[in-house]
């Protein structure tokens, strides 16, 4: 489920952009006869959601007393499970009939404005430990399936290393301005959500297109044309 999923009596998610992976294969389905078409391209990019999700489970159980070497090793089997929970889903899509299917591993999520921020510091190994565990058991899961998996990690550490290159001219800062967000939702919103960016809560004009990320972690408009160059080129 995704972060802040607030769920109902039955456990279903009720907040914007929380449904499970899960739950949009089966409501597709629902409504597609049961089936995908050999003309689709079906893509997949999930697991940020789990590892924030078991990252505040590795920090809650921390602060309850639980050693952090058990902490840690717990937080990495729950994302180990994830990854092979997705790849359950891929071999699902694939025998209700696609036969093209394009999945996108984790990015470095310790390379983000979140990953590097100093109030993260001390669990951000942990973070790309992570991410090391689930993009490793998802290409594992997926060998001998007849889906793409697409290296989008290694891609983003690519635009890290050189950002110009990409035409990134700033990488780690995001592009919406969390202040500006506050006043437009009434102080409802603090963290800078990309949900509430727009032009009016950028940090500057044109921020959009030449920053990496609109919020500590999700993409800028300018990201999401980088990744969608990258899966054109890698399909």
């Amino acid at each position: 489920p995704g972060i802040g999923c607030n769920p109902d009596a039955s456990g279903a998610c009720t907040a914007a952009l929380t449904i499970p992976v899960t739950q949009q294969i089966r409501d597709y389905l629902a409504a597609s006869d049961d089936r995908f078409r050999r003309d689709q391209l079906v893509f997949l990019l999930a697991g940020a959601n789990d590892l924030f999700f078991q990252l505040g489970v590795f920090q809650a159980k921390v602060t309850a007393g639980v050693p952090v070497d058990l902490a840690q090793a717990e937080a990495l089997g729950a994302v180990q499970q994830a990854a092979l929970e997705l790849a359950g889903q891929v071999r699902l899509i694939l025998a209700k009939g696609a036969t093209r299917v394009a999945v996108l591993n984790l990015p470095e999520i310790s390379e983000t404005p979140f990953g590097k921020a100093p109030e993260t510091a001390p669990v951000r190994p942990l973070i790309a430990g992570m991410v090391q565990v689930f993009n490793g058991t998802l290409a594992a899961g997926l060998d001998g399936t007849g889906a793409t998996l697409l290296d989008f990690h290694a891609e983003f550490l690519r635009v890290i290393d050189n950002p110009y290159k990409f035409l990134v001219r700033e990488i780690n800062v995001p592009a919406c301005d969390p202040a500006k967000i506050s006043a437009l939702t009434n102080g409802l919103e603090q963290s800078g959500s990309s949900l509430f960016c727009s032009r009016q809560t950028l940090v500057q004009n044109g921020a959009a297109v030449t920053y990496m990320f609109a919020d500590s972690v999700h993409p800028s408009t300018l990201g999401h044309l980088i990744i969608a160059r990258f899966v054109l080129i890698g399909i």
